[in-house]
C-alpha cells in the first residue's frame, strides 16, 4: 500500500505534489548533512546542537526554487534540444546539463541560501565566488554518472524525480559546505577587531 502511494505521487503530474517531494527530499539532505557534522563534532568533543531552522531554509529552497529549476531543465528544455536516447544523444545531454544546468543550479543554492540566512546580495555573491568552481569539481566527479543512468533509464517527466533523489545527497554534501561558509563568515566578523572612535 505504501508502495503504491509513492508510486502515485511520483507518477503525479501536479506541481504541488512535485514541491512537496522535492522539499521532502531536500529536508532529509539536511538532516544527513547536520547528523554527520553533529557526529564529527563529537569526536572531538565538541557540541554542535541541531539547527531545525537551516533544515527550514533548505526544505523552502527545494519546494520553491529547486522544483521549478528540475522541471523546466529535464521536462521542458533538454528533451526538445536532445530528444532521442541513443548513444550520441545521451553523451550530448550530459555534456550540456554539466555545462548549462550544474554550474547554474551550484549558483543558485548558494546565492539563494545565503540570501535565505539574512545575508546581503553583495555577501551572496561572495559566497557563489568562493565556491563555485570547487563545488562543480566534485559535482564533475558523481553528477555524469547519475545523469547517464538519468537519461537512459528514466521516463522524461521522471527524470526530475530521480535527480532529486540523486539530491537528497548532493544537498547534504552541499548543505554542509553552506553551512562551513556561514561559521567561517560568522567568524570572521566575531574576529574582527571593532573600530574605537577618538575624541
Amino acid at each position: 500500500m505504501a508502495l503504491s502511494f509513492i508510486k502515485k505521487a511520483v507518477s503525479s503530474p501536479r506541481y504541488s505534489t512535485k514541491m512537496v517531494i522535492t522539499g521532502t527530499l531536500f529536508l532529509l539532505g539536511d538532516l544527513m548533512s547536520q547528523g554527520v557534522e553533529i557526529r564529527m563534532k563529537r569526536k572531538i568533543k565538541e557540541i554542535q546542537p541541531y539547527d531545525p531552522v537551516r533544515t527550514f531554509r533548505r526544505t523552502v529552497f527545494g519546494a520553491f526554487i529547486a522544483t521549478p529549476l528540475r522541471d523546466l531543465w529535464f521536462v521542458r528544455i533538454l528533451p526538445r534540444i536532445y530528444p532521442g536516447r541513443d548513444p550520441k544523444t545521451i553523451i550530448k545531454k550530459i555534456l550540456l546539463d554539466q555545462a548549462v544546468n550544474a554550474p547554474t543550479f551550484i549558483t543558485t543554492f548558494f546565492f539563494c541560501s545565503t540570501l535565505l540566512e539574512g545575508g546581503t546580495i553583495r555577501e551572496s555573491k561572495k559566497r557563489v565566488s568562493e565556491k563555485l568552481f570547487p563545488t562543480l569539481l566534485v559535482n564533475w566527479r558523481v553528477w555524469p554518472f547519475a545523469q547517464a543512468i538519468n537519461f537512459i533509464f528514466v521516463p522524461v517527466p521522471l527524470q526530475p524525480h530521480f535527480a532529486n533523489l540523486v539530491s537528497m545527497f548532493w544537498s547534504a554534501y552541499l548543505s554542509d559546505l553552506q553551512a562551513k561558509a556561514s561559521l567561517q563568515a560568522k567568524r570572521k566578523i566575531r574576529d574582527t577587531p571593532k573600530e574605537t572612535t577618538r575624541f
